[in-house]
């Protein structure tokens, strides 16, 4: 199981919006995008993440280490979006934190 969680801000809170990633999604992407990007939630939940296909994603190094780029082509154009990623082994659930776009 995958669990997806964002960023919100307290206008995001205040307005009901949802938070950042629901911002981007409905203000930027176009209608492949979006199926895009919501087909690689649903390959990346199918398995642990160790499993998980290099092109769908890139850990990053250094002082970024820890972090980790979301990948998908849509609308002719390469998409990369950053998020953290953390094992909650008692509920048997991997979560994808993403909170900058």
């Amino acid at each position: 199981m995958l669990r997806v969680l964002q960023f919100t801000t307290e206008r995001h809170r205040a307005a009901g919006e949802g938070g950042v990633i629901t911002e981007w999604y409905k203000k930027e992407l176009l209608a492949q995008a979006r199926a895009e990007f919501d087909g690689l939630l649903r390959r990346l939940s199918k398995y642990r993440a160790k499993d998980w296909n290099v092109n769908d994603y890139k850990p990053l190094t250094g002082k970024q280490a820890g972090l980790y780029e979301l990948r998908f082509k849509a609308d002719k154009r390469s998409i990369a979006r950053l998020g953290s990623f953390y094992l909650q082994p008692m509920l048997g659930a991997q979560t994808l934190m993403c909170w900058c776009y």
